[in-house]
């Protein structure tokens, strides 16, 4: 679908953990993840830029692109209320090469892992392929699926089992590797508590032992392809959770 993509966070950060911008992308979070210990207090702003359309990836191959509504980015972001309180704002903003973005910038007064939490959980919203499951994950919520057996964190969790085992912050590190599994759900309360007690975000979850075959992702054009592909890929989420009974 998109290959060899540059990884590309475009941010700036103010408050306890040192002034930082960078227009021009970095990989990920990792100054300011650096800068972080896992238990003390730090009250951050930062500012966070996602594009709209994927020229980036297609013209730039920049691993930048966010295809989602207002109101999908606002759930998603909001959703870390049980976690955390914070102020946020959202808006259109035009760089200066006339590419439209989204603006996310979030205030954020909590423990140095609740922060990676957070810039991990927005990461989601721009980078491929952790996008799509996103994207999946809000759909079946949306339809009823999976959701009133569990939540929304855990429903990304299985819908990224058939995107990556990636060592992206989050996916346990039981589940790196060529295969992929199911990760087991957790409460919200459950996965706070862990959360808390945690110095890496890859601790918190654990594997079940059911694998999982990865989506072949050639198989799509582009995202628009994707998009139209959803209902078959609903079938195979079905399939697997069978499997599991």
């Amino acid at each position: 679908m998109y290959d060899f993509l540059n990884y590309c966070t475009i941010y700036s950060s103010a408050g306890d953990t040192l002034k930082r911008k960078n227009s021009d992308g970095d990989a990920c979070f990792g100054y300011i993840f650096r800068k972080l210990a896992a238990a003390e207090k730090y009250e951050n702003i930062y500012t966070i830029y996602m594009f709209k359309n994927d020229r980036s990836i297609l013209n730039e191959s920049k691993n930048n692109f966010c295809p989602f509504k207002k109101e999908d980015i606002l759930f998603h972001i909001t959703y870390l209320r049980f976690i955390a309180p914070f102020s946020y704002s959202l808006s259109t903003y035009i760089d200066k090469n006339n590419r439209e973005m989204w603006m996310l910038k979030i205030k954020l007064n909590a423990t140095g892992i609740v922060h990676k939490l957070f810039l991990t959980w927005i990461r989601y919203l721009y980078e491929y392929p952790f996008t799509l499951a996103v994207y999946d994950a809000l759909l079946l919520r949306k339809i009823g699926k999976f959701i009133k057996k569990s939540n929304y964190m855990n429903l990304i969790n299985y819908t990224l089992s058939h995107y990556s085992n990636d060592f992206i912050h989050q996916i346990p590190v039981t589940c790196l590797g060529y295969k992929s599994y199911i990760v087991e759900p957790l409460s919200r309360i459950k996965f706070k508590e862990r959360l808390l007690r945690k110095t890496a975000l890859n601790d918190i979850y654990k594997r079940s032992e059911h694998q999982v075959e990865l989506f072949n992702l050639n198989e799509y054009i582009d995202f628009n392809d994707f998009r139209n592909h959803f209902d078959d890929r609903v079938k195979i989420y079905d399939d697997q959770l069978n499997l599991t009974k």
